[in-house]
C-alpha cells in the first residue's frame, strides 16, 4: 500500500495531524484488515490493494492493520482452515466453484486453499462491524491521544508544532525604554 519510508513517513504525519476525516481512517482499518487476512501469494491481496488505494481510505492505517491482521491471521490458521473448508464443501456451491475453477483467471487467486476462501469470508463478513468500531474509536480517542501526545517534544517536533514554553517568551526586548545610564 505504501512502497517507501518516505511516503509512510508522509502518511503517518498526515494521520496523526488529524488531516483525514474518522471514517477515511476507519476505512483504512477495514480495508487493511481485509487485504491482511488473506495470505499474500494470492492475486487477490493486489487486487484490494488497488481497491483501497481507490477510495478515500486513509493509507497509513490501512497498512499498519494490514500489518497486524496479517499477524492475527497467521495465528488464526486453523480457524481459517475450518472455515474456508466448510464454505467448499458446501454441495451447493459446487457448480460455480467448478465454473470458476476453468476460468483463466480466478485460479491465480486461490480460492480453492481453504486458507483463502476462510480469510475472504471472514474479511467480508468482519469488514462493516470493524468499519464502525474503529470509526467509533477513531472518534472518541483521537482527540484524547492527541493531547497526551503533544505534551511529548518528539511529537511537537515531528509535526512541526511549536513549543509552548517558547510561544511564551515576550516577542520585544527588555529594554529600559525611559532611562539612560
Amino acid at each position: 500500500m505504501i512502497r517507501s519510508l518516505p511516503a509512510l513517513y508522509r502518511a503517518a504525519r498526515s494521520t496523526l495531524q488529524g488531516n483525514d476525516s474518522p471514517a477515511a481512517m476507519a476505512g483504512g482499518v477495514a480495508g487493511g484488515m481485509r487485504t491482511g487476512l488473506i495470505p499474500p501469494d494470492s492475486l487477490s491481496v493486489p487486487v484490494l490493494v488497488l481497491f483501497v488505494m481507490a477510495t478515500t481510505a486513509n493509507l497509513f492505517t490501512a497498512t499498519v492493520s494490514a500489518i497486524l491482521f496479517s499477524w492475527v491471521a497467521y495465528s488464526c490458521d486453523d480457524l481459517l482452515h475450518r472455515i474456508g473448508a466448510y464454505i467448499l464443501t458446501l454441495p451447493s456451491l459446487q457448480p460455480g466453484l467448478t465454473l470458476a475453477s476453468d476460468a483463466p483467471v480466478l485460479p491465480w487467486t486461490r480460492f480453492n486453499n481453504t486458507v483463502v476462501c476462510g480469510a475472504t469470508v471472514l474479511g467480508i463478513g468482519l469488514r462493516y462491524p470493524i468499519h464502525f468500531v474503529s470509526e467509533i474509536a477513531f472518534r472518541r480517542l483521537s482527540p484524547i491521544v492527541h493531547r497526551r501526545l503533544i505534551a511529548w517534544k518528539l511529537y511537537r517536533a515531528w509535526l512541526g508544532i511549536p513549543d509552548p514554553a517558547i510561544d511564551s517568551v515576550p516577542t520585544t526586548p527588555l529594554v529600559d525604554s525611559g532611562a539612560s545610564s
